[in-house]
């Protein structure tokens, strides 16, 4: 009877519960995590302060505006009775007054226009004096704002201004009050302005034109230049580190992490990487030279021993129950120990291929057909038939050694267990190469299920012989599988027996 084909939705690769955790940690801990709250603080920090900054610094400088206009009125207050009385004052007398008055930075200009007169204002006096044609060019200005002819309708009301004048000459000067007087002859205008020379170049100016914020910009933006440029740097060398390493896993010799860093920092860690990886590839070819030394140790006297019990078996006669059962015995155990020399030179060459796994392009299908052909000409007359439904082409990257190791584990383990029939499944699926074998043996107790893939973990019943790899081909499959890039899992399937699945990375 043979099994359904199975699916691979009935084995989700999932990660271990208890892998879940440090996994979110990880997560958690991400650089990209942490650039993107830095990016924040960049550009969060400067919005609020510069706000507070900028509120603060208006309400100093109108308290500052304010204090001026305040000396404006007072100014026109202190003028009145001598504007009152302007055709006893002579023209100069008006300039001496606003001279009194003027001083501390505080410009003063007056400007008068005649009862019923049509027209604008004339200048009288300035303090401090200025030339006729600045005065005329801020006439002009004012007129232009529309504020004298507001004046002339009404010619009360103080009005505040913050207005930059640029005066040729000069120092640049604010405006900052136009207060009416008025007088049986006609309607006076004081025009108050603060100077702008000195310290005072920046008043009425837009916060961030304020040569102290554009300095502290600049610094910030200098300060957050370098934080990015160092962590492009580190997001670089991790990058390096990373195309080193697959370079490394495709047994590429001349890939060296010393070379994927510019940062000098990191020098020292690349070159541990370095020794690391030199070390590695020393053990593994090590380990694959001592797998064929040993396994060609083992076998000079495992063939001598075959003869001598050939020579032996010629001796004792059929008749010598006692000698032919010690004869069986040592060919029995001389088999095993052949089986075990194998075993051991395979998982020798297993863990080489751990140490420095290579990364070829291997033909699944190829050696799973392989495999079956094997077992079918192996397996006697009373053992489980094997089915092999093999895709063609079923690609995947890794070393063959450990993919073959893994394969033959799989369908031992089945065939030990197995009381009619094994199905082993190759196919593609979503673009990664799946093995899947199933038995239709006793099938695995649900609580023994997650530590079937433990070392030396065996406790199905029903095997049939104890083989070189008794509680180690479960393991061997998974460790192969997770050092390819893969992943196993395991379920009891609902018609009876195991069903083991190994997902490997398409090449």
């Amino acid at each position: 009877m043979g099994l359904p084909e199975l699916q691979a939705s009935d084995f989700p690769g999932a990660a271990p519960r208890e892998l879940a955790h440090p996994e979110q940690r990880r997560r958690g801990r991400s650089l990209w995590i942490r650039l993107a709250l830095l990016a924040a603080v960049f550009v969060a920090v400067p919005w609020l302060l510069y706000d507070r900054f900028q509120q603060a610094e208006g309400e100093r400088q109108e308290l500052l505006l304010e204090a001026v206009r305040e000396r404006g009125l007072v100014v026109a207050k202190a003028l009145e009775p001598t504007l009152t009385r302007a055709d006893s004052v002579p023209v100069f007398r008006l300039q001496e007054e606003l001279t009194r008055f003027a001083g501390s930075g505080v410009n003063l200009k007056l400007l008068f226009r005649p009862t019923g007169a049509e027209g604008g204002f004339f200048y009288v006096a300035a303090a401090p004096e200025v030339r006729p044609d600045a005065l005329e060019r801020e006439r002009a200005l004012l007129a232009d704002m529309g504020v004298l002819q507001k004046l002339a309708d009404s010619c009360a009301g103080t009005v505040p201004l913050t207005r930059r004048v640029e005066l040729p000459g000069q120092a640049p000067e604010l405006l900052t009050s136009l207060t009416p007087i008025q007088t049986p002859r006609g309607c006076w205008v004081l025009v108050t302005a603060e100077s702008l020379a000195g310290g005072r170049a920046h008043l009425g100016e837009s916060y961030w034109r304020l040569p102290e914020v554009q300095l502290a910009a600049a610094v910030y933006l200098a300060l957050a230049f370098l934080v990015f440029a160092i962590l492009a740097d580190v997001f670089l060398s991790i990058r390096g580190f990373a195309a080193t390493a697959r370079a490394v896993a495709r047994d590429r010799a001349d890939a060296r992490f010393r070379e994927s860093t510019g940062i000098a920092e990191l020098a020292p860690v690349a070159a541990a990487f370095d020794r690391m990886v030199d070390r590695l590839r020393a053990a593994a070819r090590s380990i694959r030279d001592a797998a064929e030394e040993n396994a060609h140790a083992f076998k000079t006297p495992i063939a001598t021993i075959r003869q001598a019990i050939e020579q032996m078996r010629r001796r004792v006669s059929a008749d010598d129950l006692r000698g032919q059962r010690a004869l069986t015995a040592i060919e029995a155990s001389l088999e095993r120990l052949d089986n075990l020399v194998a075993a051991a030179r395979q998982t020798e060459r297993g863990a080489a291929d751990l140490l420095d796994p290579p990364d070829e392009r291997i033909d699944v299908s190829e050696i799973a057909r392989g495999l079956a052909a094997q077992f079918q000409k192996m397996l006697p007359a009373d053992a489980p038939h094997l089915v092999a439904r093999i895709a063609d082409h079923a690609i995947a990257r890794g070393g063959a050694s450990l993919i073959e190791a893994a394969l033959e584990n799989l369908v031992e383990n089945a065939v030990g267990f197995a009381r009619h029939n094994v199905d082993l499944v190759v196919k593609l699926v979503d673009g990664r190469v799946e093995v899947c074998v199933a038995d239709d043996g006793p099938g695995v107790d649900a609580q023994d299920l997650p530590r079937i893939f433990d070392r030396y973990f065996s406790k199905r019943e029903g095997a049939r012989a104890e083989g070189g790899n008794q509680g180690l081909g479960l393991w061997i499959v998974k460790r192969n599988a997770e050092a390819l890039g893969g992943a196993v899992t395991a379920k009891n399937a609902d018609h009876g027996g195991l069903v083991v699945v190994m997902t490997l990375p398409r090449g």
